[in-house]
């Protein structure tokens, strides 16, 4: 179950281009990001988030599109859940609705009927998250319940409205919503992610992991779950040059880098770094080990040599 990627990529590929296109010329979620170079004696900082000078004319264009962009990104999660039936239908056609057994051939069209059937089967359908992720389809269906009647307003009614950066939904119940421009572009990034993760495109570490957290807890107040205070996070590029060998070894004080975060972490911040380690011989490089955020080696202190951590070697 859940093989079927690249039909999932078909079902989704323009509204993913759409909104990638979008978050990617848009800054507002930017994560801090940040080289450090180390020798083994002091730190040496360069911020790698340059200023944009056209900013403010992205942000006057992305306002006045944020009706399309809430549809696109509802239709990403449309899509997902579109998915999740299809894989489960290929399995078992029996499904409850509304305290009946009835046999389902076909994904209904109404997303209110699809949001019923899930509704209804919740406990026995399969879904496609790992236990890491499996909080996901709480906040997913959720997001997918509460939205639905704010979509079906901006496509079929004209009771909206933008200013200020912040849209304004009343649905046909005159319940109504406001999504900030944060929220929203929030709302995108996290489809993103997840898109990107169900079709294979990415697959998942710490740093994926935090920024969906971190998308999950800007719109709280959409899905009305539980935050998991991933407000301020940072990534952190690490250099470690190290200049000379000892014992036929490059000695690398991890542990040294580490602390270096300490503080940053005791104000709350999440420091999530990648690690590149450059062994040198008068000036020039002799060898180099690179380790991904969920790689990096637990030990304080490492010696290193050409038959060390071979896989991780550049």
């Amino acid at each position: 179950m859940f093989n079927s990627k690249n039909e999932l990529k078909t079902k989704l590929e323009y509204e993913l281009k759409l909104i990638e296109l979008i978050v990617s010329s848009t800054r507002i979620l930017e994560i801090e990001k940040e080289t450090i170079y180390y020798d083994g004696k002091k730190f040496n900082h360069q911020m790698t988030l340059e200023s944009d000078y056209c900013q403010y004319v992205k942000d006057e264009i992305i306002e006045s599109m944020m009706p399309m962009i809430f549809i696109s990104s509802y239709k990403l999660l449309d899509g997902i859940f579109e998915w999740i039936l299809e894989e489960n239908l290929n399995a078992e056609k029996n499904l409850t609705e509304n305290n009946k057994t009835i046999q389902v051939n076909k994904i209904p069209f109404q997303f209110s009927r699809k949001i019923n059937l899930i509704k209804d089967n919740y406990d026995k359908l399969k879904y496609p998250f790992a236990k890491n992720i499996n909080f996901l389809k709480d906040y997913l269906f959720a997001l997918y319940k509460k939205l639905c009647d704010y979509r079906n307003e901006i496509v079929h009614g004209d009771n909206f409205k933008v200013g200020n950066k912040v849209l304004t939904i009343n649905d046909i119940k005159n319940n109504n919503i406001n999504i900030t421009l944060k929220e929203l572009e929030a709302f995108m990034r996290l489809l993103i992610e997840i898109t990107r993760l169900f079709t294979g495109v990415e697959s998942l570490d710490n740093l994926k992991l935090n920024q969906i957290k971190n998308c999950l807890d800007i719109i709280e107040n959409i899905h009305q779950l539980n935050k998991f205070n991933i407000n301020n996070f940072k990534f952190v590029n690490v250099i470690y040059e190290i200049h000379n060998k000892e014992n036929d070894s490059f000695i690398a004080n991890i542990g040294n880098v580490k602390k270096h975060f300490e503080a940053e972490e005791s104000l709350g911040i999440k420091v999530l770094f990648n690690l590149k380690i450059i062994g040198l011989i008068n000036n020039k490089t002799c060898i180099s080990w690179y380790f991904p955020i969920d790689y990096v080696p637990k030990e304080n202190e490492l010696y290193l040599s050409s038959d060390s951590y071979r896989s991780y070697q550049r």
